[in-house]
Parts: C-alpha cells; sequence; structure tokens
C-alpha cells in the first residue's frame, strides 16, 4: 500500500501552510498578520536586560509536544547565538486557549492567509466572540488576560500530534521559512509559552499550535556590529528544499508557488538595528555561483520583513552532503559589516532512529522515526494482511504511527516498508515490521 502521496499532500496542504503575526502593543506593529516587525512593535529602547544564557528547567510534561518545542527551539536560538527563552505559564495558558479555539473553529476556507474584519488580524491569530472556546480576540489581549504584563508576540503552525515529535517538527517547520524564522530568531523576547492541540474540527489529520513570547522593558539585544547567522558557520543545513507555498504570506510573490527552491541563508543584526545589503551571494564547493532570490528589507514587498535581518532563497534545491560557501558584506546601522561561512547540507541518506526489531501486534500501534535529508518522510508498504486491518497517522514531519486491527494475523508475517523522502526522490531505505498475533 503507498502512501507517499498522501504523505506529501498532508506536507503541502498542512503542516507547511504557516501563519505568525506580532501580538500588538503599541507602534507600527502590521494589522494584517504576518511575522512580526522589529521597529515598532516592542519597547523601542535597548537597555538593561541581557539575552538569556540559561533558563530554569520548564514544568511541561517529558515527551509533551510544548517540551520538544521548547528544547529543539532553545537549542537553535543557542547556536545562533540570540539568547534562550524562558517559559511563563501565563503565556502558556493564552496559547492553549487559543490552540484549542483554533483546533475547534478551524476553516479551511479561511485560515490560510485570510484577514478576519473584527480584528485586523489573520484568522489564524483572531477568535470571535461567540464562537465556542472564545478567550479573547487577539494575541496581546489573550496574553494579558492570562496575566503576561507587557508587549508579546504570537506564531502558529499546523501540528499532526501533541508529543515531542511534533514539537520539534513544529520548530523546524518555522525555520525552513522567511517571515516566521525572523520571529522565533528575535533576540528581544526573553519568555515564552506554548499550547498544542491536535484534533482539528475539519481536518482530523492534524490541529493547531501557537507560541507566545514575551518580552521585557529595555532588553539587550546583539551589540552594534555583531551577526548572527543560520545555517550557522560549519554547521548543517536542516532545510535543502522550499517552495514559498509553505509560508503565508509568501516573501517571494512574483515567484510561482510551485516552483522547487533551496532553504533560506539568513544573516541578522540587533533586534533595534538597520541591516543593509550591498551583496549577499552563495557559491558550491567548487567556487560556482548559486543563483539566489534577494530578500531584505529593501526588497520585501509584504512589510512584515524585521528590517534587522536578511535572506538570500536559493533558486533551486540545494546539493545533499555537499559544502556552501555564503559572502555577505553590508551595513548595520550605517557600518560596514562583512562576514562569509560556510555551511554543509544533509547527507544522502535516510536514517531510522526508531531502534528494532520492529514488531506489531494485532490491536497495537508502532510508531516509526526517521531522519530525512529534506526534513521530511513518505513511505509505502506491502502484506499479504489486506490494508484495511491498516491505519496510518503522521507523527512529526519524519515519523508515523502505524496501527493493527485486532484480530488481522494469526501467525507471524512480513510488513515491508519502503521510506522516502519525497523532496529527494533517490534518498531511501527499507525496513521489515514483523506483524504478530
Amino acid at each position: 500500500m503507498d502512501y507517499r502521496a498522501r504523505s506529501s499532500v498532508a506536507l503541502f496542504c498542512a503542516a507547511l501552510m504557516l501563519q505568525s503575526c506580532g501580538g500588538g502593543g503599541g507602534g507600527s506593529a502590521s494589522g494584517s498578520g504576518g511575522a512580526t516587525q522589529s521597529s515598532g512593535v516592542y519597547y523601542s529602547l535597548p537597555g538593561s536586560v541581557p539575552l538569556n544564557s540559561s533558563v530554569p528547567t520548564p514544568s511541561y510534561p517529558a515527551g509533551s509536544f510544548a517540551l520538544g518545542y521548547f528544547d529543539t527551539l532553545n537549542q537553535i536560538r543557542g547556536l545562533v547565538g540570540v539568547g534562550l527563552l524562558a517559559q511563563n505559564t501565563s503565556l502558556d495558558v493564552a496559547s492553549q486557549h487559543h490552540a484549542d479555539y483554533t483546533s475547534m473553529n478551524y476553516d479551511p476556507a479561511t485560515m490560510n492567509g485570510v484577514i478576519d474584519p473584527t480584528t485586523g488580524l489573520l484568522y489564524a491569530h483572531s477568535e470571535d466572540v461567540g464562537k465556542p472556546l472564545f478567550y479573547a480576540p487577539t494575541p496581546q489581549q489573550r496574553d494579558t488576560l492570562a496575566g503576561y504584563q507587557n508587549t508579546t508576540s504570537e506564531v502558529g503552525v499546523p501540528t499532526y500530534s501533541n508529543d515531542s515529535y511534533g514539537g520539534i517538527s513544529g520548530v523546524q517547520e518555522q525555520m525552513n521559512t522567511v517571515y516566521h524564522r525572523a520571529a522565533i530568531l528575535s533576540d528581544q523576547p526573553r519568555f515564552i509559552g506554548i499550547g498544542s492541540n491536535s484534533t482539528s474540527t475539519a481536518s482530523p489529520s492534524y490541529g493547531w499550535s501557537f507560541e507566545d513570547t514575551g518580552m521585557v522593558l529595555n532588553p539587550a539585544t546583539l551589540p552594534a556590529g555583531a551577526m548572527a547567522f543560520y545555517p550557522t558557520p560549519n554547521g548543517t543545513m536542516k532545510a535543502p528544499f522550499w517552495e514559498t507555498s509553505w509560508e503565508q504570506p509568501s516573501p517571494l510573490p512574483s515567484v510561482p508557488t510551485t516552483q522547487h527552491l533551496g532553504g533560506g541563508i539568513s544573516v541578522q543584526v540587533g533586534g533595534f538595528d538597520s541591516i543593509a545589503v550591498t551583496t549577499f551571494t552563495l557559491t558550491d564547493a567548487s567556487g560556482n555561483n548559486v543563483p539566489v532570490y534577494q530578500e531584505n528589507p529593501a526588497t520585501d514587498s509584504s512589510g512584515y520583513l524585521p528590517g534587522n535581518i536578511a535572506f538570500i532563497i536559493p533558486q533551486a534545491p540545494l546539493n545533499l552532503a555537499t559544502s556552501y560557501t555564503a559572502r555577505f558584506v553590508g551595513t548595520d546601522n550605517g557600518t560596514t559589516i562583512s562576514r562569509t561561512w560556510t555551511f554543509n547540507t544533509p547527507p544522502n541518506i535516510l536514517t531510522v532512529t526508531t531502534p528494532g526489531p520492529y514488531i506489531l501486534h494485532n490491536g497495537g500501534t508502532i510508531n516509526i522515526q526517521t531522519e530525512a535529508p529534506s526534513g521530511y518522510v513518505g513511505y509505502n508498504w506491502s502484506s499479504s494482511v489486506p490494508t484495511s486491518d491498516f491505519t496510518v497517522a503522521m507523527d512529526g514531519d519524519m515519523g508515523f504511527n502505524l496501527s493493527l486491527a485486532a484480530g488481522s494475523v494469526t501467525a507471524p508475517t512480513p510488513l515491508q516498508i519502503t521510506l522516502s523522502d519525497p523532496y529527494y526522490p533517490s534518498v531511501t531505505t527499507m525496513i521489515t515490521v514483523t506483524l504478530e498475533p
């Protein structure tokens, strides 16, 4: 039975349709959604509250979506150098309320890029009085109602599951974007709240999760002349493949949504600073120029890109197991800055991270997790057992739960599963699951 097409469709229509917006709080925050803008949204003067080099151990349950999200995001933020985020239970409450509301009231006709006229925000971030599980209309109002006393921001992503794999995937999906990466790598917030609900009334295969971040009065940001990069120098890029349809709104509206691209490479300066690009290029290991699109404050047509970050987006997927070199020359508040750094793309293999042997009993479920180069996995299987005896559900972007109906087998029976990367189809591997009574 082939589930490769099914998994690919789910990725395009569900997990990759991200939404994000500033939470409000004065200034010139965009009323139509998009990622948080860095000027006019938060307090405008840097001050004495340093970046977090460490944070208290969170209270999120082991194996939960929230803990997977929290740990993954802070690991990336630590590597990039923009400071860690500490758990805030008031933001947890607000995020969970909105995750529950959105999963209950999800409407595919409005959730992807449509503005709610009652709030002026995307429906993904709005709540309307009278609908089930209503808490408060806007992200800032929800955070304030829950008890957070400063300016906040919100991003959201559909989710397949409430476990840690869902949380890990939620961060990785947002890192493989432009506006959302800029939001979750901002050096201005100090706190985070996370909520998730994997059950949707309109689309049972996924629900929604939200991250609310909290600001403090007078946060310190990256010092003048300091630069933060993703992928990190000498690191491995987690997203060598991308399409503009994976983010709402599209950061490259003139590029066809079906065009296969490479993941973005970004440079950012302090959150209160302005970056300008003189040249921003990419070359492969042989020194050949890689054609890229420029996305920076001077080229952005949406108004959602913060003024302190610049991207290049390869015009075709990057090759696997390859070294690339990015070169940036520009200015930080008018002062010349430059940097050349090298990063790698993932190896040309698909690894099954769930240890074997793989045994699935009648009435049971087995979880299979992988590491795929693009960050997504497809799968198909063959067995003498009728396909009607199996059910499958995605668990994160690189895993799935396979369930076997009670009474399906009376003796050990092999099930051959071929796993593949839907965006690098030559990358495959096979495992055998033994079906047992």
